[in-house]
């Protein structure tokens, strides 16, 4: 199967999942696309990388620069952890078992959006983007928190060049602030 990489998606704060986050040599033979979080006082191809996500694009590992409020799900303990600028650390709690799961959703393309506009985006089957919030919700499944959230959102010019906020809607009634970010990007990160 082949695997295709994005590089502007090494710069959010939600990674793709790693395999490890505890070696610190290079596994043997590695599969292309296999991600780990390099441990402390690397050697061989990992040294001088402590820390960081690191992928095998199938000839060479290829690091990522890190930076505050990285996260990703370690597959070899089960838990998310998140990156505080100087070392990794599980959510959640000294068992990173706080945040319940993970909810997938689905945005799109709004190529001009209107000036003082509201947008919705959900779980819905479709990823166009609607005025009407009925037709875009998330449904949580259990009671919690929401510890975490880094929405990824590709816009043409949002009216006439205001800025955009990102907002989680509690039962389609009060308003939790993400992020307000200008419009001088097409492609807006809130997290």
């Amino acid at each position: 199967m082949a695997m295709y990489r994005s590089p502007s998606l090494d710069a959010f704060a939600w990674q793709s999942p790693v395999k490890d986050k505890d070696l610190v040599t290079p596994p043997g033979s590695p599969a292309k696309g296999d991600r780990y979080i390099v441990g402390p006082s690397a050697t061989g191809a990992w040294a001088t990388h402590d820390d960081q996500i690191t992928f095998y694009n199938g000839t060479d590992w290829i690091f990522l620069t890190m930076f505050e409020g990285m996260a990703c799900w370690v597959e070899d303990e089960n838990k998310v952890y998140a990156y505080d600028g100087g070392a990794w650390a599980a959510l959640g709690g000294a068992g990173g078992g706080g945040l319940g799961y993970a909810l997938t959703v689905v945005g799109g393309l709004i190529a001009a959006p209107v000036d003082e506009g509201f947008y919705y985006f959900g779980s819905r089957y479709s990823s166009a983007l609607d005025s009407y919030s009925a037709r875009q919700r998330m449904y949580c499944p259990k009671a919690g928190t929401i510890k975490a959230a880094c929405i990824f959102w590709r816009a043409g010019t949002a009216g006439s060049g205001e800025d955009v906020s990102m907002y989680v809607r509690l039962n389609n009634s009060s308003d939790t602030l993400i992020a307000t970010i200008g419009d001088t990007e097409g492609v807006k990160i809130f997290s």
